[in-house]
């Protein structure tokens, strides 16, 4: 089984407070992990994705454990 549900990597993740080069690991629907850029290289997942050039909206909730919402969408150029 792996350590995680779900990993977002090489994303430029923003928060409330912050915009980083930053990767997410979530377990049970919930952040567990929010590390700079590679330091979950070698983890295992259920769902890994690569947002590479992409923005990752991480709002305070998730931060704060209460939920997490993913959203598909296009990107806009």
């Amino acid at each position: 089984m792996a350590e995680y549900d779900l990993l977002v990597l090489n994303g430029l993740v923003v928060t409330h407070d912050k915009t980083a080069e930053l990767d997410i690991a979530v377990k049970d629907g919930k952040i567990a992990k929010l590390l700079p850029r590679g330091e979950l290289e070698g983890v295992e997942a259920d769902k890994v994705i690569d947002a590479q050039e992409g923005m990752v909206m991480v709002s305070y909730f998730c931060l704060s454990g209460e939920s997490l919402t993913h959203i598909n969408s296009s990107p806009v150029v």
